[in-house]
């Protein structure tokens, strides 16, 4: 679930900071991001422990065909994890596809609860302006 948000945040950055700039006028975008974090430690109580992890993934929009793709994979000193999300509107349809520790794939098929975006929208009214690796048109 952490992971699931971390994602979705990075989403509504990149869309948000990508419709203030008029460039972008295609159907859609895609993206990849990596991200790492050292000396992170357990839950309050617990022995600690160095958690460190690296995570990298991909994110494909598709405004036109109303389609959300999404995926992503953790690394651990001690395990391998991650997740292919498919989501289309069209016809209100979410598919998930979950690795786990031992290498095993889960699949599952559910109704799509939250409509997908037809467009560039701004969240800069929210949040301000931001400008991050800004390329000038």
């Amino acid at each position: 679930m952490k992971s699931l948000s971390i994602l979705l945040l990075i989403l509504l950055s990149i869309a948000g900071s990508l419709a203030v700039n008029k460039c972008f006028t295609t159907n859609g975008f895609a993206a990849t991001y990596i991200t790492t974090s050292y000396n992170s430690f357990g839950a309050p109580g617990a022995t600690p422990t160095t958690t460190g992890f690296t995570e990298s993934g991909n994110i494909s929009m598709d405004f036109e065909e109303r389609a959300l793709y999404i995926e992503y994979t953790t690394y651990t000193y001690q395990s391998i994890t991650g997740a292919s999300l498919f989501l289309f509107e069209k016809n209100n349809t979410a598919y998930t596809m979950i690795q786990d520790m031992s290498g095993g794939y889960t699949c599952t098929v559910a109704p799509l609860t939250t409509p997908i975006p037809n467009g560039w929208f701004n969240i800069t009214q929210k949040l301000g302006f931001f400008c991050y690796w800004c390329i000038p048109c």
